[in-house]
């Protein structure tokens, strides 16, 4: 075991800054790392946060996990090449931008969608196509969600997949009972919270309505003008909001990541594998595999890396009910990630942040 020493000051700018904050704020981190060579450090990784929450917080009672924001479309992912692989969907089956768009909540999403339309060089007006008729296949939808974590391909991918595939993925990796997010019905719970449930509902309660109200506006254009004619919300509002939302394990999205990038998902991990893989690995590795998320408040990572050893090792790391100005700036700097490649990749690393977690 480690020697553990004084932890650096708390900070979300830098990776050291963060080992201060995991230390500092451990009841709200969830995390599993997995260096590929015999250590894995561990804590809260089945929730972040109280395991019960009091009545009337967001999700209480009984809310599985931690807050797993857009890092949780790694499930969509891995459902929809699974799908491909064993002919349940067709990777090239064209879908119309006005589909697409139907589940998009233009100005909450950090300007995925427009970055979406660039990639698959497709004309727009800033947020939405110019032409309602053009088209994009399912493949490109998947690509687009983790690259550049669009909501609506999420939406439309759950739709088409349908909520027993992407359950049955999970359930494959030993990740049971997932809760499945609705983007769309989130935001629309924000925006429009007299639609919403009671404060004091379970997480499940929540999930349905969230799910009921997706649908609602992506099949009812009336509908998706009205929730885009209501004001947005205080910025203080925010973060209780986010908290309820979709939660994950951290040990569920450990496990999946890892199934993706070791193969044992099975038919469908390569294609799922080169989508996470999309930027150049570091020095000494075959892929790095990632993807995160952020609501206001949380910040959620995966990732893996392959080495030319054949080892491979992962990360997950879950924070929620960060102050606003802690959170903007680890949404600016990324430092969270530089940690966590740091712990796959340094003993030393690893070790301080096992020390960090209290272990």
């Amino acid at each position: 075991m480690p020697t553990c020493g004084e932890l650096p000051a708390a900070g979300t700018d830098t990776a050291e800054g963060w080992l201060g904050w995991v230390g500092t704020h451990r009841e709200d981190v969830a995390l599993v790392v997995d260096d590929g060579r015999g250590t894995v450090v561990t804590h809260r990784a089945d929730g972040a946060g109280p395991a019960a929450p009091a009545p009337g917080a967001p999700g209480a009672p009984g809310a599985p996990g931690a807050p797993a924001a857009s890092a949780s479309k790694v499930l969509h992912l891995a459902a929809f090449t699974s799908a491909v692989a064993d002919g349940t969907l067709d990777a090239g089956q064209p879908v119309t931008t006005a589909e697409w768009e139907s589940w998009y909540v233009p100005g909450y999403d950090g300007g995925a969608h427009p970055r979406s339309l660039d990639f698959l060089q497709v004309p727009h007006d800033g947020s939405h196509a110019l032409d309602p008729r053009r088209t994009v296949r399912l493949a490109d939808l998947a690509t687009v969600m983790i690259r550049f974590s669009d909501n609506g391909a999420a939406d439309l991918l759950r739709d088409r997949l349908g909520d027993a595939a992407l359950r049955s993925t999970a359930d494959r990796v030993g990740w049971s009972a997932a809760d499945l997010p609705a983007f769309a019905g989130q935001l629309v719970v924000l925006l429009r919270p007299d639609l919403g449930p009671p404060s004091d509902a379970s997480r499940e309660e929540r999930a349905a309505t969230e799910l009921t109200l997706g649908r609602r506006y992506a099949a009812d254009a009336a509908f998706r003008a009205e929730v885009g004619s209501a004001p947005q919300p205080p910025p203080e509002h925010q973060p209780a909001w986010a908290d309820g939302t979709a939660r994950a394990p951290a040990s569920g999205l450990s496990a999946l990541h890892r199934a993706i990038s070791d193969g044992s998902l099975g038919p469908g991990a390569d294609a799922a594998r080169q989508e996470l893989e999309w930027q150049p690995p570091p020095d000494g590795a075959l892929g790095l595999g990632f993807k995160g998320g952020s609501l206001p408040g949380i910040v959620t990572e995966g990732m893996t890396l392959r080495r030319t050893g054949g080892t491979t090792a992962s990360a997950v790391l879950m924070v929620r009910e960060m102050p606003l100005e802690s959170w903007v700036t680890a949404t600016q700097s990324f430092a969270h990630q530089q940690l966590l490649i740091g712990a796959m990749t340094e003993p030393a690393t690893l070790d301080r942040l096992r020390c960090a977690t209290g272990g």
